[in-house]
């Protein structure tokens, strides 16, 4: 049974937003409706989808633009901005049926849908679930597809900004990736609505977006839809940049693609006026367009279509068959491949440690290991071990000819192959990221996300001179980044925090007499 909760009006003038709240299955949904001011005619109906840590106010600036052509629905996704998130797991189709609801609420049968980001995920599953409901779909800055170990990467990067479940920090982070040019505006309307936003909802959404992509279903699904499809991107997009999208317009059957000038990922609110123009544009003359090209085309077009598309799928399918091989030694040592847990007598014959070693260095020769491992001993016995080293290796990744593909071995090289992940590698690549951030507020919150991450012992059982050189190394940059963290507290009167990033170091340096000044110093003028 659907409720309908009106909370207040705001009619400002004829036409004003009519915001309202509904409550579907104990679930709050926040949503605003916008009646055409009809001063150039009435277009119909189009629904607004924001993305992942936004809310509608991201349309806020685009809205006056639309209204003089067409009534404007828009709506809190779960968990973002005023509307709630309960307890049940979020599906696409959840968000879907949300939807559904609201439109029939407000008393409208078809319309023009348009989604940013996350939000054309759902705008293209539900055009797939209601095809005559959708006159026209509209895609700004929307993943069609990223490799799918990258979005572990993308996953991480925001989790490192989210301690002890705050947003706004997130939503702080991202608005130069999201906004060009980034004004003070701008960057408060991305806080606000980054901190409205439910923690565990945003992880789930990317949860979601993962799944959706790795399993390509929706892929699949929207090559056959036969509506009009817009695709809008940012020509500074950071975060989906414009020579991924392209690949976007092989998906459809009807589709343009079209880069907003100086604009980044959010282009409806860094270029609203030339987005309104473009979408008005696409709706109104799209059915003379096609018209035109169904007339004019080379009858070859369909074929090249297929042609690129074909070699697409062909390159996802190698992909993601591909080995994937996963080694974590942070908080200990741990190996899987293609999910599987891998055990073993790791220990023995150099094993974890060489897998580890060829992880960081996926291509090296005979010489190398020779000299690496058995340094003193003579040609022939190194020979031999490293033969007797590598069979054994070979036979912990398992002798199926599948995972013999992922250990080539020959009269030069030994190199790993396929998709291999190390979360040492990856905190390598969140130290480098820090490093070169420009922004204080935003590095201090990546050294947090680190620091929060690490374990009471890094690296935990591995002894040899190179990994022993790595670690040292490794915890150099970690005190490096402590040290920054802690001077910018300092000269910010954050003591406490100061105080924290001091104590972070000693767990890493606990015999350091600098650090341990540092601490007593720090200690005196919080007791003060």
């Amino acid at each position: 049974m659907v409720v309908l909760l009106i909370t207040y009006y705001q009619l400002l003038i004829k036409g004003g937003p009519v915001v309202m709240y509904l409550v579907r299955n104990g679930i709050k949904i926040h949503y605003k409706y916008r009646e055409s001011i009809k001063v150039m005619g009435n277009g119909g109906t189009i629904v607004l989808i924001h993305g992942m840590g936004m809310d509608m106010s991201c349309w806020e600036d685009l809205t006056p633009f639309l209204v003089y052509h067409y009534n404007v629905l828009q709506f809190d996704l779960r968990g973002h901005g005023g509307s709630g998130h309960g307890s049940e797991e979020i599906q696409l189709a959840t968000l879907c049926d949300d939807l559904d609801v609201l439109v029939d609420v407000v008393g409208v049968k078809e319309f023009h849908l348009i989604g940013h980001g996350f939000g054309g995920f759902v705008a293209m599953k539900y055009a797939t679930r209601q095809p005559k409901r959708v006159k026209t779909l509209h895609l700004i800055s929307t993943p069609l597809y990223y490799p799918p170990s990258l979005i572990d990467n993308f996953y991480r990067y925001r989790r490192s900004f989210c301690v002890n479940g705050n947003m706004q920090e997130l939503g702080s982070a991202l608005a130069k990736q999201i906004c060009h040019p980034l004004t003070q505006e701008k960057l408060d309307k991305l806080r606000q609505s980054y901190a409205k936003t439910n923690h565990g909802t945003y992880f789930q959404f990317i949860d979601l977006l993962s799944e959706e992509i790795t399993n390509a279903t929706l892929l699949k699904q929207i090559q056959q839809l036969e509506l009009p499809v817009l695709l809008l991107s940012g020509e500074l997009d950071l975060i989906y940049p414009l020579n991924l999208y392209t690949v976007g317009t092989l998906f459809f059957q009807f589709s343009r693609l079209r880069v907003v000038p100086n604009a980044s990922n959010a282009v409806q609110m860094d270029q609203p006026g030339v987005v309104a123009e473009w979408i008005d544009l696409f709706i109104t003359q799209y059915p003379r367009e096609s018209r035109f090209l169904k007339e004019n085309a080379p009858d070859v077009l369909p074929e090249i279509r297929e042609e690129f598309l074909q070699m697409f799928q062909l390159g996802i399918h190698k992909l993601e068959s591909s080995n994937k091989l996963v080694v974590n030694v942070l908080r200990g040592f741990q190996v899987e491949l293609n999910g599987e847990l891998l055990t073993g007598a790791w220990n023995q014959r150099n094993a974890k440690d060489l897998l580890v070693y060829l992880v960081f260095h996926p291509s090296v020769t005979r010489e190398q290991l020779y000299d690496l491992y058995w340094p003193t001993a003579d040609l022939d016995k190194a020979q031999n071990n490293l033969r007797v080293a590598l069979n054994h290796l070979k036979k912990l990744l398992g002798a199926s000819k599948q995972n013999s593909e992922l250990l080539q071995i020959n009269r030069e090289l030994i190199q790993l192959t396929g998709i291999i992940q190390c979360d040492l590698i990856l905190l390598w690549e969140e130290i480098e990221r820090t490093l070169h951030e420009t922004d204080e507020i935003t590095r201090l919150a990546l050294i947090e996300g680190i620091y929060s991450r690490l374990p009471e012992t890094l690296i935990p059982g591995f002894y040899s001179d190179w990994m022993l050189a790595y670690r040292e190394k490794l915890e150099d940059e970690l005190v490096s980044l402590a040290q920054w963290g802690m001077d910018f507290c300092q000269r910010n009167n954050d003591y406490k925090r100061a105080l924290q990033f001091i104590e972070a170091s000693l767990k890493l340096r606990p015999y350091d007499d600098v650090l341990e000044s540092k601490q007593r110093l720090m200690q005196k003028r919080l007791d003060l």
